[in-house]
C-alpha cells in the first residue's frame, strides 16, 4: 500500500504523534494540508496504541447499545491481515461478559491516547476512511463520531458512514444534536449506483467552524451549518470527538435496520478498512464572529485561528470600518448601515492562499434596556461564585471598548471543571425574548484565557436546579467566545439550546455564567457593563377580534372536553378603564381539575388561524381582555392546536402555547400573551382548528374569569429570527447533488444515539 506522501516524508510515526492533541482555542494551525493522525494497518496486528477495543452486549448499562442490537462484540472479531482492519461479523453462539448469550459475534475499536487510558480525540479538520462493506441482511457497519465527555444528543453524534444489510448501494452520512429528550437527525442518503461491499470507497467528513460536509468518492452530498438545524443548534463547534469503527447487528428491535430479523445465511460478513486518516488545513478554518449586527455597531471583533507564517490582509463592506488588527489574524470593526462579507485572504509560503469569508446581516437597531452593573454607579446585581471574585478593582487595561476606571475581578477555579458565577436580581422577565433575540445580553470582558475560550450562560429556577439535576430547572443556554486575549472585548450571548422547556419562561431568577466549561482552567476575567439591549417595540398595525360578546363572533365554544362552566353574553362585571363592553363570557374554574381547560373551535383548520407560524415569531400575538378574582400573578396559557389530533395523547396535536400572567384583581387588564413553546412540531401551521385555554395550570382553584375581546394584534416586524424551538422536522426527499443539509425525523433508534455510555469505564 502506498503511503500518503505527507507521511511517507517522515521518520517514523514521531512527527505524526505530536500532532494528536484536540484544536485547543488560540492553537496555532498549519494552512497546507497535514496528516495529523492515521492507521495504514500494514502491521500484522492491531495497534493497540492507537486503538480500544471494545467488547461485550453494552449491559447492564446500555443493553444492545441502546439500539437493540444483537451482537456480542469481541476482540477474537478483529484482525490486521492485507494490508486492511478486518471485522468480521458472523453467526456463531457466543456469550458476552455479562453472561448472556448471543447468535452473533463482531468487533468494535475507538481512537485511544498511547499510552493512557484516554480517548484520542479531534476537533476540526477531515476524517476520512477507505473501506469495503460487508453484505448481510442486519449487517449495520458504521464509520461514526462522538464527543468526549459525551452528553447525547447535547454534545452532538457525527454519523460519517451508515450502511445496512446486503449488497448495500447507498449509505447516510447524518450529524445528530438537539436538547435533552429531542433530538435532531441532520442526514442525507447517498446512492452509490454501486454494491459498496463489492470494492472499497473513501468516505469522508470535512468539520470546520460552522460546518459539516460529508463526502464519498470527493463526492459532497450532505452539509450541515447552524443554519439547517433547528434554532441553530450546533454541538460541533464545542465539543472534541473521538472516531469508531464497528459492525453491529440490527434487530427486530432496530430502527435504523427497519426492525427486522437479519439473514442467518448471509454470514459471516466481512467489514474492511484499508485506512483511517485525519487532516488538518484550510477545512480547519473559518473566520468567527456575529453574523447579524446593529447598524453604527462598534467594536466588533471578526477572527480566524491563527495560522502558523500566515500574512492576513481583511476586507469588510462599504461603510465599515476596520478600526484595528490588519495584518494579523483579528480585526475590530466598526459597522455602517450596509450588510456585506468580512473577507481575510491568507498567504502562506509554500501553501496556496486561501480566502475566507463570513456574510454578516445588518439587524434591527438595539436599545439599552439597563445596565445592571458597572461597578460604580448602576449596581444591582450580587453575585455567588465558586471561584473567587473580587469587585470594583481597577481596571486592568482601560482602552476602548472599556475606558472604566472600576470593574468586577473573577478567577476561574481550576479544581472545577464547571466553575459557575450565579448572578442574582437579574430580571430576566420572559425567557423567550432572548431565545428569540429581541433582547441580549452584553458583558464587557478583558481575560487571561486563550482566544476562542467559551463563556456560557443559563437562565435558571434556583428553586428547582440542585448541584445534581441537571437539566431539571435550567430553562436555556447562551454561549459567547473570546476573540482576543488580554485586550477587552463587548461578548453578545446569543442563543444555544433550550434546556428544560418544563421551565416557565416567567421563573428565571438566577443567571449563571459559566467560563471556559468543561476545563479546568484557572484564568482571570475582568467583566463590566452587564446589560440588557432590545429592540425597539415595533407599532401595532392592526387587530382582529374573533370574540368580543358585542356581535363579533369567528370562533365558537366546544362544550366536548371544557371542564368549567362557561356562559356568554353575560354582563360585564365593571365596564371600565380596559373594558367597556356590555357583555362578556364568564367562565368558573373546575376546582377539582388540576388542568381545567376551555376549548373554542376555529373551522374549519386554516381558515381562522390561518398560519401559526405568524404568532411563534411573534409578529401576531394574541391578545385576552381579563376580569378575575384569581390573585396575581395568575398563569393563563393559549394553545393553538389540531382538534383531531390534540384528542390523542399529550403533546399531540399542540402546535404551540402561549402564555400570560395576570397583573391585577378584579379589575380589567389586557393580557398579550408571549410564544411559549411548541409541543409538538408535526402539527402543521395552517393546522389549526382550534384553541385551547388553560386558567391556572396544574393547581386545584375555582376561581372566576369574565373574558372579552379575544383576538390578536399584528405587529410591524424588524425582521428578528423567529424562536428557536427545538423539534423534529418532517422527513427529507431526493438528495441534492450539491450537498445542501436538511433533516429528517428519525426513530429514537437511528444511528448510535447513545454510545457516549460505552466509554466511561475503561477496561
Amino acid at each position: 500500500m502506498k503511503l500518503p506522501s505527507t507521511l511517507a516524508r517522515r521518520s517514523g510515526q514521531a512527527a505524526l504523534l505530536g500532532g494528536l492533541l484536540a484544536l485547543a482555542p488560540g492553537r496555532l494551525w498549519a494552512q497546507c494540508t497535514q496528516l495529523v493522525w492515521a492507521d495504514e494497518f500494514n502491521s500484522t496486528a492491531l495497534d493497540t496504541t492507537k486503538w480500544k477495543v471494545i467488547t461485550g452486549d453494552g449491559c447492564p448499562g446500555l443493553c444492545g447499545w441502546g439500539n437493540a442490537e444483537l451482537e456480542n462484540y469481541r476482540a477474537q472479531n478483529l484482525a490486521v491481515t492485507g494490508g486492511s482492519l478486518v471485522i468480521s461479523t458472523r453467526y456463531e453462539t457466543t456469550t458476552a461478559p455479562s453472561g448472556n448469550t448471543y447468535q452473533y459475534s463482531s468487533g468494535k475499536v475507538q481512537t485511544k491516547v498511547p499510552g493512557k487510558a484516554m480517548l484520542q480525540t479531534f476537533k476540526y479538520g477531515r476524517m476520512e476512511a477507505r473501506m469495503k462493506l460487508p453484505s448481510a441482511g442486519g449487517a449495520w457497519p458504521a464509520f461514526w463520531m462522538l464527543a468526549d465527555p459525551s452528553n447525547w444528543p447535547v454534545t452532538g453524534e457525527i454519523d460519517i458512514m451508515e450502511a445496512k444489510h446486503k449488497n448495500p448501494t447507498t449509505f447516510t452520512g447524518t450529524a445528530i444534536g438537539g436538547t435533552p429528550g429531542n433530538p435532531y437527525f441532520a442526514g442525507r442518503t447517498y446512492s452509490a449506483g454501486v454494491d459498496l461491499s463489492a470494492d472499497f470507497h473513501v468516505y469522508a467528513l470535512e468539520w470546520g467552524p460552522d460546518v459539516l460536509r460529508f463526502y464519498c468518492d470527493g463526492n459532497l452530498y450532505n452539509t450541515v451549518t447552524p443554519q439547517t438545524t433547528p434554532g441553530g443548534i450546533f454541538p460541533f463547534n464545542d465539543n472534541s470527538f473521538y472516531i469508531m469503527l464497528n459492525a453491529a447487528v440490527g434487530g427486530p428491535g432496530s430502527g435504523y435496520t427497519g426492525n427486522i430479523a437479519p439473514t442467518p445465511a448471509d454470514y459471516p460478513t466481512q467489514t474492511l478498512i484499508d485506512y483511517v486518516r485525519v487532516y488538518k488545513g484550510t477545512y480547519n478554518y473559518a473566520i468567527v464572529g456575529d453574523g447579524q449586527v446593529a447598524p453604527g455597531e462598534q467594536y466588533k471583533n471578526y477572527r480566524l485561528d491563527p495560522v502558523a507564517g500566515g500574512s492576513y490582509t481583511w476586507t469588510v463592506p462599504s461603510g465599515a470600518t476596520i478600526v484595528s488588527g490588519q495584518g494579523t489574524n483579528v480585526v475590530t470593526v466598526n459597522w455602517g448601515s450596509t450588510a456585506g462579507t468580512v473577507g481575510v485572504s491568507v498567504a502562506v509560503n509554500g501553501c496556496t492562499t486561501a480566502a475566507y469569508t463570513k456574510n454578516v446581516a445588518i439587524g434591527p437597531a438595539l436599545q439599552v434596556e439597563k445596565v445592571y452593573d458597572d461597578f460604580e454607579s448602576s449596581r444591582t446585581l450580587s453575585y455567588v461564585g465558586t471561584g473567587a471574585l473580587t469587585q470594583a478593582v481597577a481596571n486592568p487595561g482601560s482602552a476602548a471598548p472599556n475606558t472604566s476606571a472600576a470593574v468586577g475581578k473573577y478567577v476561574r477555579a481550576a479544581s472545577q471543571q464547571y466553575d459557575v458565577l450565579n448572578v442574582k436580581q437579574f430580571p430576566v422577565g420572559n425567557a423567550n425574548d432572548f431565545v428569540a433575540g429581541r433582547r441580549k445580553v452584553y458583558v464587557d470582558v478583558y481575560s487571561t484565557a486563550p482566544a476562542g475560550s467559551k463563556v456560557t450562560m443559563q437562565f435558571e429556577n434556583s428553586s428547582v436546579t440542585t448541584s445534581t439535576n441537571y437539566p431539571s430547572g435550567r430553562h436555556s443556554s447562551y454561549k459567547a467566545f473570546t476573540t482576543v486575549q488580554n485586550r477587552w472585548e463587548t461578548l453578545e450571548f446569543t442563543y444555544e439550546q433550550t434546556i428544560d422547556a418544563g421551565t416557565s419562561i416567567f421563573d428565571i431568577n438566577n443567571v449563571a455564567f459559566l467560563f471556559e466549561p468543561g476545563t479546568y482552567a484557572g484564568d482571570t476575567f475582568y467583566f463590566d457593563n452587564v446589560r440588557v439591549l432590545k429592540q425597539p417595540d415595533p407599532p401595532t398595525v392592526a387587530t382582529t377580534v374573533l370574540e368580543n360578546y358585542d356581535g363579533t363572533s369567528a370562533i365558537s365554544f366546544d362544550a366536548t372536553g371544557t371542564n368549567g362552566t362557561y356562559s356568554a353574553g353575560v354582563a360585564n362585571p365593571s365596564a371600565t378603564g380596559a373594558n367597556t363592553s356590555a357583555k362578556v363570557a364568564k367562565y368558573v374554574r373546575n376546582s377539582t381539575q388540576p388542568y381545567d381547560v376551555l376549548f373554542f373551535n376555529a373551522t374549519p383548520a386554516g381558515t381562522v388561524i390561518t398560519d401559526a407560524g405568524k404568532f411563534k415569531d411573534q409578529s401576531y400575538q394574541l391578545q385576552l381582555d381579563l376580569y378575575t378574582d384569581a390573585p396575581v400573578g395568575t398563569s393563563v396559557r393559549i394553545t393553538l392546536q389540531n382538534k383531531a389530533a390534540a384528542a390523542g395523547t399529550y403533546p399531540a396535536g399542540r402546535n404551540s402555547t402561549y402564555v400570560a400572567n395576570t397583573t391585577k384583581q378584579n379589575a380589567w387588564q389586557t393580557l398579550t400573551l408571549v410564544f411559549d413553546a411548541a409541543p409538538d412540531g408535526g402539527t402543521a401551521n395552517v393546522a389549526i382548528d382550534q384553541l385551547a385555554v388553560l386558567f391556572a395550570g396544574n393547581s386545584t382553584t375555582g376561581n372566576t374569569y369574565d373574558l372579552s375581546q379575544l383576538g390578536w394584534r399584528l405587529r410591524a416586524q424588524y425582521g428578528q429570527p423567529r424562536p428557536r424551538c427545538p423539534q423534529y422536522l418532517g422527513q427529507s426527499g431526493q438528495v441534492h447533488p450539491q450537498g445542501d443539509g436538511d433533516l429528517r425525523r428519525a426513530d429514537l433508534q437511528h444511528g448510535r444515539h447513545q454510545g457516549w455510555r460505552e466509554v466511561r469505564n475503561w477496561q
